[in-house]
């Protein structure tokens, strides 16, 4: 007999939107077959896998997410698709990466585009000055449009390619302007996420963007 476990289209559990970390997180190697292969597979419907990430994943039956850990803190998506908050964020996280000193901050809105975008240029020479930030959400926070203005040299703005992407790429981006940051609005092609593009293809829409473009890929210091 087969055994088959749902983690997809099911209802979310009352916990699902606690803000108090699980107790019952179990690293998603550790789990049993058949929960396993299901929290994998939604990954994968995702276009993700396990070799994105620069860390080990957990997953919580209980609130049927998989946690993600961060040098910011932890993340955790639901896996239900029925939850009203798909992402949640465990603590004050107001972004996710490092903006380095001299450095060009490459933004997606979405965690699992971050993890996608700093896989795809990991130990690629040419992205040596870009710096992945996630603003979890199209509504980039004041401290990180601080940050970016003491540090950054340039930003692209690659959020998804939908509505809501392009309005906040473009809001995110002319923000910055008025402050000096040289800044552009890169969605990704229309109808995709960044999580949604080949290593191959982000790759590519970043270099068309950054030495292509106008943005350029000097920098007159070098990020620490």
């Amino acid at each position: 007999m087969k055994e088959h476990v749902r983690v997809t289209g099911i209802a979310p559990p009352k916990l699902s939107t606690a803000p108090t970390l699980p107790l019952d997180m179990v690293l998603i190697r550790d789990l049993p077959l058949p929960l396993q292969k299901a929290v994998v597979g939604f990954l994968m419907r995702k276009n993700m896998d396990l070799i994105h990430f620069d860390q080990d994943l957990y997953y919580s039956d209980s609130r049927k997410r998989i946690m993600v850990p961060t040098a910011q803190g932890w993340l955790g998506r639901d896996t239900t698709e029925n939850s009203p908050q798909k992402w949640l964020m465990y603590g004050n996280v107001p972004y996710l990466g490092e903006v380095r000193q001299g450095g060009t901050a490459v933004l997606v809105e979405d965690a699992f585009s971050w993890f996608k975008l700093k896989w795809s240029i990991k130990n690629d020479e040419r992205f040596r000055f870009t710096d992945p930030i996630c603003t979890l959400g199209t509504n980039a926070r004041d401290s990180l449009f601080l940050v970016l203005v003491q540090r950054s040299v340039a930003s692209l703005w690659f959020y998804d390619g939908d509505s809501a992407g392009i309005k906040g790429a473009g809001k995110g981006a002319a923000r910055l302007t008025v402050f000096g940051v040289h800044s552009t609005p890169a969605t990704a092609p229309s109808g995709l996420d960044p999580k949604d593009m080949s290593a191959e293809g982000i790759r590519q829409h970043l270099l068309t963007h950054l030495y292509g473009g106008e943005l350029g890929c000097e920098h007159s210091s070098s990020p620490e």
